[in-house]
C-alpha cells in the first residue's frame, strides 16, 4: 500500500528540511546525549530533554535523528503548543515515509489535531492513511483511537459520509459498527439493521461483528425476533508466547471465505467471531465463560488439535452448542459431548478403511502387514489387521522397532510367510522409511501391491522401484485434483477474493465451515434439531474429502489413492461401513 500523507491547508512549507543540519559529532556522542534525554523525558524534566532532542534532530541524519524529532513532538503535544507538535510531525511524515516510527507519528499527529479541537481532521487523516495491510498493531491502535471519536463527535450524516468515501478499506467495519450504535441510540432499529446486514454480507469475519451482534442483542429497540447468527471459531492462531501458527492461519482464512461465500448466495447471514485459544488451558476457560456469558452463538467451528479440543469438550460440558472440528482425529473426544463432530477421519478409521477396501473391493482375502511397533502407524495396523479379519481375511503381521534402521531383517522374516499373500499393507510414522522398504522388497523379489497411509503422499524416490510403486495405493484424509475444472475455477474465486493461492489447510476449514452451515440451514428450514439433521443428511462432497456422518460423529469417508506413472490420482471416496451394514 502507498502511504500518503494528508497536509493540513495552512502548514508551509519554505524548504525541503525543517531541522538545519550542524556538523555531524560522533555517534558515541549521539548515543550518549540521546540516553541522557530519554532519561530527562522519563523523569518530566521536558524542557531539558527537549533542547536535547533538537540538538541530535540538527546533527547530520543519524540512527537517533527520527526517534529525537518524535520525542520532540511528544513533547510539545504534551505542553499543548500544538501548532509546534503538528509542525513537527507533518515535515516527520513527508521526510521520513520509511521510518519504523512512521505509523507512531501519524497517530500521533490525528491526536494533535483531535485535541486542538480538529477530531473531524484527525479521522478522515487515519482513515485516509491507512498502516500496511499486514501490520494489525498499528492499525488496532488506530481503531482505538478512531471508535470514541467517530460516536461522541461525529453525527450520523457525517459517519455516512465517511463510508461513502472509503468504502471496502480496513476501517469500514468500524465505520458500519459505529453507525449501528448511533442508530440504535435513537431508536433507529431499521437503519441498524441495514448497517449490521451490509457488514455481514461484505465483512462478516471482521473483529467488530462481535460487538454489533452484542449491541442489537442488548438493544431494546430490537425485536427479540431478531437474533444475528454467529458462528465460533476456535482455533490457535498463536502460542502463548505469541508465535503465530500458520497452518491455523490458513484453517482460518478457508473458513472465513466458506462464510463470505454463503452469506454472498443466502438470505441468511452469518458472522463468524474468532477466537485464538492459543492451544491453552487457561485461554480455553476463558473462552468457555464468554460463550456461557454471551449466549449468541449458533455453532463452534474448532478447535484443530486433539488435546485443545479434549480441553473445550471438557470444559464445556453444559454447553449445548454444535462443535465441528476441521481436523482433530483422536478417536475418544467424540464421547464428551453429543454434539461434538469431527470432520476430519480418526486414526483407527485409516486402518478399517483401507482393510475394507482391499477386502471389499480389490477382493483380496490374505495380507502381509508390516508395522512399527509406536506411533499413528501402529494404530492404524492394529485397527486394519481386526478389521480385515472380522471380514474373513488372513493377515501375516510383521512388526519392528520404531528405530530400526535396516529392514532387510523384516522383509526375510516375512518372506517365510508370505505363501498366498496377495498384497502388503505397510502404515508408517514417516516417509524416510519408504525407499530403504521398498528397495529391501525390490531386492528380495517380492513383487506384489503395496498398501498405505497417507505418509506415503509426502514421499520422495517412489521412482526409484518402479515395478512396486506402480502398484501403490493408500488411504488420505485430502486429495486435491487441480488440474480438475472445477477445482480451478474454485482456485481463482478464491485468489479474486483473498488475493492467496489455495492450499490443504484452507480447505480443511472450508470444508468443515461450508458443511456446518449446510446443516444449521437445512435444521431452522427443517425445525429439526441439528443432531437429526446431521443424522439425516445425504454424504457431503467437499472439495478436498467427503463427510460422511452416517454411522458415528467421525467423518467415515476416505479418499483412496494410487500412484501411476510419476503422479497421483483419486480411485475413490470410500465410506467405512460397520460389520452388518451396505
Amino acid at each position: 500500500m502507498v502511504r500518503k500523507v494528508l497536509l493540513i491547508a495552512f502548514v508551509i512549507f519554505t524548504a525541503r528540511v525543517s531541522f538545519p543540519q550542524s556538523p555531524s559529532s560522533t555517534q558515541n556522542e549521539i548515543n550518549s546525549e540521546f540516553q541522557i534525554a530519554v532519561s530527562l523525558f522519563d523523569a518530566q524534566q521536558f524542557q531539558e530533554a527537549l533542547k536535547i532532542f533538537q540538538w541530535i534532530a540538527k546533527q547530520t541524519e543519524n540512527p537517533k535523528t527520527t526517534a529525537s524529532i518524535l520525542f520532540s513532538a511528544k513533547i510539545f503535544l504534551g505542553e499543548k503548543s500544538f501548532s509546534s507538535a503538528e509542525r513537527t510531525l507533518s515535515e516527520f511524515l513527508n521526510l521520513y515515509p520509511g521510518s519504523k516510527y512512521f505509523d507512531e507519528a501519524k497517530l500521533l499527529f490525528a491526536e494533535t489535531l483531535s485535541e486542538s479541537g480538529r477530531e473531524k481532521e484527525a479521522i478522515r487523516f487515519l482513515i485516509e492513511n491507512l498502516p500496511e495491510r499486514n501490520d494489525k498493531n498499528s492499525l488496532e491502535r488506530e481503531k482505538k483511537f478512531i471508535r470514541p471519536l467517530l460516536v461522541e463527535k461525529l453525527s450520523t450524516e457525517e459517519v455516512e459520509d465517511l463510508l461513502r468515501r472509503n468504502a471496502g478499506n480496513e476501517l469500514t467495519p468500524l465505520l458500519l459498527t459505529s453507525l449501528i450504535k448511533k442508530n440504535l441510540s435513537i431508536g433507529n432499529s431499521e437503519n441498524a439493521r441495514t448497517f449490521f446486514d451490509r457488514l455481514l454480507l461484505d465483512f462478516p469475519t471482521s473483529d467488530e461483528v462481535t460487538e454489533a451482534v452484542s449491541l442489537l442483542n442488548n438493544s431494546p429497540s430490537i425485536t427479540s425476533a431478531f437474533s444475528p447468527k454467529v458462528i465460533l471459531c476456535l482455533l490457535p492462531l498463536t502460542n502463548i508466547h505469541g508465535y503465530e501458527n500458520e497452518p491455523a492461519k490458513d484453517i482460518l482464512e478457508g473458513i472465513k471465505y466458506a462464510i463470505h461465500e454463503y452469506n454472498s448466495l443466502s438470505g441468511n447471514q452469518f458472522a463468524l467471531a474468532i477466537k485464538n485459544t492459543k492451544r491453552d488451558s487457561l485461554q480455553i476457560s476463558r473462552i468457555v465463560k464468554d460463550i456461557e456469558s454471551h449466549k449468541n452463538y449458533s455453532a463452534v467451528v474448532g478447535p484443530i488439535f486433539s488435546d485443545e479440543t479434549q480441553l473445550f469438550l471438557n470444559a464445556s460440558e453444559k454447553l449445548s452448542l454444535p462443535v465441528i472440528s476441521p481436523t482433530a482425529t483422536d478417536d475418544n473426544l467424540q464421547a464428551e459431548n453429543k454434539l461434538f463432530y469431527q470432520a476430519n477421519t480418526s486414526m483407527e478409521l485409516h486402518g478399517k478403511v483401507m482393510a475394507q477396501f482391499i477386502y471389499r473391493v480389490e477382493n483380496k482375502r490374505s495380507i502381509a502387514v508390516i508395522f512399527p511397533q509406536i506411533g499413528n502407524a501402529s494404530v492404524i495396523a492394529k485397527n486394519f489387521m481386526t478389521e480385515f479379519k472380522s471380514l474373513g481375511g488372513k493377515i501375516v503381521p510383521q512388526s519392528y522397532p520404531a528405530r530400526t534402521l535396516s529392514k532387510e531383517s523384516i522383509v526375510i522374516d516375512l518372506k517365510k510367510e508370505m505363501k498366498g499373500v496377495e498384497g502388503i499393507f505397510i502404515p508408517i510414522n514417516d516417509n524416510v522409511v519408504i525407499p530403504v522398504m521398498l528397495s529391501a522388497l525390490v531386492k528380495h523379489g517380492i513383487d506384489l501391491p503395496i498398501y498405505g497411509n497417507q505418509d506415503w503422499f509426502t514421499t520422495k524416490g517412489l521412482e526409484t522401484a518402479t515395478s512396486l510403486s506402480e502398484k501403490l495405493t493408500f488411504t488420505s484424509d485430502s486429495f486435491i485434483d487441480f488440474q480438475d475444472e472445477d477445482i480451478t475455477a474454485f482456485s481463482q474465486k478464491y485468489f479474486e477474493i483473498t488475493g492467496k493461492e489455495i492450499n490443504s489447510n484452507n480447505l480443511y476449514g472450508y470444508d468443515a465451515a461450508k458443511y456446518l452451515l449446510k446443516i444449521l440451514t437445512l435444521s431452522e428450514r427443517g425445525l429439526r434439531s441439528f443432531e437429526e439433521t446431521i443424522s439425516n443428511a445425504e454424504p457431503f462432497e467437499g472439495i478436498h474429502n467427503s463427510i460422511v456422518f452416517e454411522q458415528s460423529k467421525i467423518n467415515s469417508s476416505l479418499n483412496i489413492v494410487r500412484y501411476h506413472q510419476g503422479k497421483f490420482e483419486l480411485v475413490e471416496r470410500f465410506e467405512y461401513k460397520p460389520k452388518g451394514k451396505k
